[in-house]
């Protein structure tokens, strides 16, 4: 592994796909064709890239030990040696700086909701990840800070259908990464997160199917009676068919326990984004 290669390693590009939820409000706005406000949320999911990359290096720092132990965190770049603690540190203090200053140029709520977001998954490195729920609860929330964060910078309010859907969605997901934990370390999980002694995979699968079934739901009634577009609803058969496709992917899974890769890896999930997008345009301009 090279240095440069490392070093992207490090920062988790492929996880910046999650600061995708910055641009729902603009979407749902209907203010995605005024670029003053795409400029302004292209700069808060930048902001929301660094800080969260600055995150995963403070996380890795402080998992070092433990993912040298890992069956496959072991190939990371701090756990391997290949990049060293206070070399990460100083990244992490660049992305964080940069990140900040960005916001700032947006406006001072995005900047302190990012502070929000920093002080959530500081508490989770140190302290929340090691409690079951508590845990995937603190994940989700990254996800609703990271949908403010795209609704004050162009200073709409976002929609409470939406949020409430984002909540049980990202349930959903930090739920799936849990169960695939357990499937990947079995007899060694008490080894690595103290939060995976409490769960079982039947009581992973069965918040599993709440969650899944209220983001279904939540997201179903938003397009009915929440949306200001009378054929948002036809957006509804993409949504639920991408929803039960990664439920499948899931459960067939042996051995990622990374929802991202799941989800990016799969062609009939990124059809159905795509398709997905097409009606929600569709919906907003008839």
């Amino acid at each position: 592994m090279t240095k440069l290669k490392g070093i992207f390693k490090l920062i988790r590009v492929k996880q910046w796909v999650k600061n995708l939820f910055v641009f729902a409000p603009i979407i749902f706005a209907n203010k995605f064709l005024e670029f003053d406000l795409i400029k302004l949320t292209v700069l808060a999911f930048v902001s929301f890239c660094f800080i969260s990359s600055s995150v995963y290096i403070l996380n890795d720092i402080s998992d070092i030990e433990k993912d040298k132990l890992h069956p496959k965190k072991k190939n990371r770049p701090l756990a391997s040696g290949l990049i060293k603690p206070a070399e990460a540190t100083v990244y992490a203090l660049i992305l964080l700086s940069l990140s900040i200053l960005i916001s700032l140029d947006i406006n001072i709520f995005v900047t302190i909701i990012l502070l929000l977001y920093l002080g959530n998954n500081v508490f989770y490195t140190f302290i929340g990840k090691n409690y079951a729920l508590i845990d995937v609860f603190q994940i989700s929330i990254g996800f609703i800070l990271r949908m403010l964060a795209g609704a004050v910078a162009i200073n709409v309010e976002p929609s409470k259908w939406i949020l409430l859907c984002t909540l049980f969605l990202t349930l959903f997901l930090g739920f799936g990464k849990r169960r695939g934990e357990l499937i990947d370390l079995k007899e060694e999980k008490d080894n690595h997160r103290k939060s995976l002694m409490r769960y079982t995979t039947k009581l992973l699968e069965t918040f599993l199917t709440i969650s899944l079934s209220c983001s279904i739901v939540f997201y179903a009634l938003y397009t009915v009676i929440g949306a200001s577009y009378e054929y948002m609803y036809i957006s509804n058969i993409f949504t639920i068919y991408a929803l039960f496709r990664y439920y499948v992917l899931l459960l067939d899974n042996k051995e990622n326990s990374n929802p991202s890769d799941l989800i990016i890896s799969d062609i009939q999930i990124w059809l159905c984004a795509f398709l997905w997008g097409a009606s929600v345009i569709f919906a907003i301009m008839v």
